[in-house]
């Protein structure tokens, strides 16, 4: 922690305001993603993806990325977990210390992902079986806020 001048006097600050833990639950518009905010960087601290696939024969194997505004991948996770087709509400978590095989549903999220503001968080079916499977996403993070 550091001291702010005020005044004449210093005071030691107690607590870092500047970072806290935060709950995203799935967005209205684009429930598949989350937008870091300007003046904020987020650390990933974990996320599940919950998706609803249609009848199209084929697995659906998710992974959590982190693009750029141009889609471009920054980091994803590897692919742990199928999701069968004709699946409602099928879950998959993203959890740091996760394992690093297949088990259950859970991927690992490397530790220290640091999401700049403007980049998005998102869940996609890496095997690409059917565009109209929906699929949205809630997040654990630490917010690092930041002035300008």
């Amino acid at each position: 922690m550091s001291s702010v001048a005020i005044g004449e006097k210093y005071a030691q600050a107690t607590a870092d305001i500047s970072r806290r833990a935060a709950y995203y639950a799935v967005p209205e518009s684009d429930p598949e993603q989350h937008t870091v905010p300007a003046g904020e960087a987020w650390l990933l601290l974990g996320a599940v993806a919950i998706a609803t696939t249609t009848a199209d024969v084929g697995n659906r194997t998710l992974q959590l990325q982190v693009v750029d505004a141009a889609g471009d991948v920054f980091y994803q996770t590897a692919v742990n977990t199928n999701i069968a087709a004709s699946q409602t509400d099928a879950s998959q978590s993203f959890l740091l210390e996760g394992p690093a095989t297949a088990s259950g549903g859970v991927v690992a999220l490397a530790k220290g992902i640091i999401v700049p503001e403007g980049m998005t968080v998102q869940v996609v079916d890496a095997a690409a079986i059917e565009a109209t499977d929906t699929f949205e996403l809630k997040l654990m993070v630490e917010r690092q806020l930041f002035g300008e």
